[in-house]
């Protein structure tokens, strides 16, 4: 791209700049599969949450931002967040269950690549890349491993 012109570079930028919203905003929506399940977790009773299911989606969503912190050098963003606390709080797992998921998610979020566009000045495509860790087998089947 380096060799495009400028207003065509831009255009390519733009394209990519609104696909990459497109996948995190689809694929971090409320309703989520987990196991072949849907969950909606704004329209679940607090009977819900203490079924296995249900706390392995959440588990799934601690990974993800747990991918976003440990892929952003642990950003002080999470300073004013509270998400890894709801999570933790609502699916009561034990700590080591947490401490296994940060390692797998750290060691994951360590290899994503810097883009090789140059408009990009060598940043790295964090979230998209968490939102496709999201969607992997070897993720279910971590958090399988570790539930169950």
């Amino acid at each position: 791209m380096e060799n495009l012109p400028l207003g065509t570079t831009m255009k390519i930028t733009s394209i990519l700049l609104i696909v990459g919203f497109l996948v995190v905003f689809i694929g971090c929506s409320r309703e989520v599969k987990y196991r072949g399940k849907s969950q909606d977790y704004a329209k679940m009773s607090p009977q819900d949450f203490s079924k296995i299911e249900t706390r392995q989606g959440l588990l799934k969503d601690y990974a993800v931002c747990s991918c976003i912190y440990f892929g952003n050098k642990k950003d002080t963003v999470f300073k004013k967040d509270n998400s890894f606390s709801v999570l933790a709080d609502i699916t009561q797992f034990p700590p080591e269950v947490y401490n296994e998921v940060d390692k797998f998610v750290e060691e994951y979020a360590s290899r994503i690549p810097n883009s090789r566009i140059g408009d990009y000045a060598n940043q790295k495509p964090v979230l998209f890349k968490c939102v496709s860790l999201y969607k992997t087998e070897k993720l279910d089947s971590l958090i399988r491993i570790l539930t169950e």
